[in-house]
């Protein structure tokens, strides 16, 4: 039966449930993406439209397909390989009483340079890096989000401008 498994490469991640459960286990994205050499990332690969995804919680000997919708995070350990394009805008992402500080890389498009522009596009979970992992975050959850510098001026919190 082996001949009908899908190739794929394990991930590890720590899920955070819209229910408020947190648990640890693997992922499992595609060996190869589309736009790039390499397996799929984390980011490309939960923003796919397929709305289940199989996860398999550690110590655990079946996986279980999890609904995205009901995801509030997925965080992985960043790989040190993958650069970020674009400009860099430090953010604080909210979603109710859980918070994450990292930044949110906004690309160089024509008309998007804001953070809000980078949030209203049609991705379902937002990237969020800090200096170890990447948080991947459903916006359907996100509840605010504070840039935390002004747009080129590194080091100014943009709330002590106001």
């Amino acid at each position: 039966m082996n001949e009908f498994r899908v190739p794929t490469v394990a991930v590890a991640v720590e899920l955070i449930h819209a229910d408020g459960r947190v648990e640890k286990g693997r992922v499992f994205v595609p060996p190869v993406a589309e736009h790039h050499s390499g397996a799929m990332r984390p980011d490309e690969w939960i923003n796919a439209h397929e709305p289940f995804f199989p996860f398999l919680p550690d110590g655990a000997q079946r996986a279980w397909l999890v609904n995205k919708g009901q995801v509030v995070c997925v965080s992985v350990a960043v790989d040190p390989s993958q650069t970020c394009e674009g400009d860099p805008r430090k953010v604080e992402v909210c979603c109710g009483e859980r918070s994450w500080q990292g930044e949110v890389w906004i690309a160089e498009e024509v008309g998007h340079r804001r953070v809000q522009d980078h949030l209203n596009r049609p991705d379902a979970f937002l990237s969020l890096r800090d200096v170890d992992r990447s948080h991947l975050i459903q916006k359907s959850h996100v509840t605010r989000v504070t840039e935390l510098e002004e747009p080129g001026v590194p080091g100014k919190d943009s709330a002590s401008s106001a």
